[in-house]
């Protein structure tokens, strides 16, 4: 079903293979999603050190001047900020992004999306609406996987 508000707000900027989207509405996916949420969660806890450190998060914080760190707090839920301010340390953000995952059944951040590229083992290309300038960078690009 076409879904206007959506539509609405896919950016201006695509790259050319990725012209002519459409948004469309969705139904919830269950088991499918969950399943992939919780492979998602597992990369994230084995190789948090890679996450932590993801390219896109040095990339997206030239392209926009915000300290990377910055950055890598806006992919994380109140769960993986809450293991970061508790221990300052960013692989263990990344494994209580990873946990919290597990046990909610959330992976909807930027954290799992990066995860998720690697799991399905291509690159992905996350749409972000052109509304915050400093998001945008991180959140408007292909998402590369971890080799």
């Amino acid at each position: 079903m076409e879904d206007s508000l959506g539509q609405g707000l896919i950016p201006t900027d695509l790259p050319s293979n990725l012209e002519g989207v459409q948004a469309k509405k969705a139904t919830r996916l269950t088991t499918k999603k969950e399943a992939l949420g919780t492979i998602a969660a597992t990369e994230l806890y084995e190789n948090a050190p890679f996450y932590a450190t993801h390219p896109n998060l040095s990339e997206a914080a030239s392209d926009c001047g915000l300290p990377e760190i910055s950055l890598f707090i806006q992919c994380l839920s109140e769960s993986g900020l809450k293991a970061f301010d508790d221990t300052k340390d960013r692989f263990e953000a990344v494994k209580g992004e990873a946990i919290a995952g597990c046990r909610d059944r959330k992976w909807s951040v930027m954290m799992h999306m990066l995860a998720l590229s690697t799991v399905i083992g291509r690159p992905i290309f996350s749409l972000y609406p052109e509304c915050n300038t400093n998001t945008h960078p991180l959140c408007h690009k292909r998402i590369v996987s971890c080799d």
